[in-house]
């Protein structure tokens, strides 16, 4: 009688009275089949990602040793296979629970089937995860399967906390410290409590209230006066460039640059106030005689002495004047400056007879001793039309 094979893991069942002399020899490759089943690993570098009609096998042979057998199976690749990997576990009717491990590079995942791949029927294990997965031998539509899938646990161990439960309690109450919570209640809690909250401010008057749900809180301008913007994270509160104010009331004094006249330099500024130094206002002198003070005068306020022979005085030159005439001629003024007065030191050291113009008004006799050789001193005053004029004896 032949030998029968266990239907799982293929272990090799010697017939009664077969296999005499090498009863020993099969009896340790089924205890090695067994070892493999009970812990054994393998990697297996895939070369293609297959296809649902054309995957990759993870076979379980009969008698000899096979990938499928294994208890950890690891799925590695020479490189990105560019396509989710198929692998079908051979033969169908063989029931299995294998760890399988999910190393292949580019986040491709592994579609593992048993029977004619059925969507309904794989099971998916993403990359870079190891699932517990068995197989149900069911034939043609066995089915693949996460062990693990609606486990039941007492608790579950994650560092110092022991989670007991996963409540689907959409407003928390229970507090539990124990507890985690669904992603449907979590949201549903916080949409109520974000929901329930706004904020409320006032302001010198008024007051509002802002809903942080569903509103946007604005702090707003006034043309010409405050202007905010509004970038990312940023919220920027300034003075527009042209600013308007209606009243201002200062309890200190307010320095304004340039005098607020707009300008950006201090000689516009006076140009635009109208107090131009030299065309408006006199530029400041340490020298400028004043009023109400006892000054002491320099030269240029003494009257200077201006030397003009022609016997022809200009006032607006000066005041005192030196006169040594080459000849005859006629005493004159010109530019009468009323109120003006003022001397003239005449050497008339060639004895040259001398006149009066018709605005200068002198003595007969003084004009007649003035035109004899001599040094005179003229005093003179004018009234704006006439200079009068006085004569001194001759100093010889």
């Amino acid at each position: 009688m032949a030998s029968t094979y266990t239907l799982n893991n293929g272990i090799e069942l010697i017939a009664t009275g077969e296999q005499s002399g090498t009863w020993g020899q099969t009896t340790n490759t089924n205890l090695s089949l067994i070892d493999t089943a009970l812990d054994g690993q393998v990697s297996i570098t895939l070369s293609s990602a297959g296809s649902s009609g054309s995957p990759n096998s993870l076979p379980v042979s009969d008698g000899s040793a096979s990938n499928g057998r294994n208890r950890l199976i690891v799925f590695a690749d020479g490189g990105d296979l560019s396509a989710t990997a198929y692998v079908q576990l051979t033969p169908n009717d063989a029931e299995k629970i294998v760890y399988i491990r999910n190393s292949l590079s580019g986040s491709r995942s592994i579609l593992v089937f048993q029977g004619t791949y059925n969507a309904s029927n794989d099971y998916e294990i993403p990359a870079g995860t190891t699932a517990v997965v068995f197989f149900n031998g069911g034939g043609s539509g066995a089915v693949a399967a996460n062990v693990f899938n609606n486990a039941y646990f007492d608790s579950l161990r994650l560092g110092a906390v022991s989670v007991t439960a996963i409540l689907d309690e959409d407003n928390m109450s229970s507090n539990s410290a124990t507890s985690l919570a669904t992603q449907q209640s979590i949201k549903a809690y916080v949409d109520t409590t974000v929901t329930a909250q706004d904020l409320d401010f006032a302001g010198g008057s008024g007051s509002g209230s802002v809903d942080l749900d569903s509103q946007n809180f604005t702090i707003a301008g006034t043309s010409n006066e405050i202007e905010t913007s509004a970038s990312g994270q940023t919220l920027t509160v300034g003075l527009p460039n042209a600013v308007t104010i209606a009243t201002l009331t200062l309890t200190n004094d307010l320095a304004v640059a340039n005098g607020g006249t707009g300008s950006s330099n201090a000689s516009d500024a006076r140009t635009a106030l109208g107090v131009a130094i030299g065309s408006d206002v006199q530029a400041y002198d340490a020298d400028t005689l004043k009023a109400d003070t006892a000054d002491t005068l320099t030269a240029p306020f003494r009257g200077t002495i201006t030397t003009d022979n022609d016997l022809s005085f200009d006032q607006n030159v000066t005041n005192n004047f030196q006169c040594t005439p080459s000849g005859a001629g006629a005493l004159t003024f010109t530019n009468h400056t009323a109120g003006q007065s003022g001397f003239i030191l005449l050497i008339n050291s060639g004895g040259h007879a001398i006149s009066a113009h018709a605005n200068t008004k002198i003595n007969a006799t003084d004009l007649t001793a003035i035109s004899v050789a001599g040094t005179y001193t003229l005093s003179y005053f004018d009234n704006g039309t006439n200079a009068y004029v006085s004569v001194s004896r001759s100093f010889g």
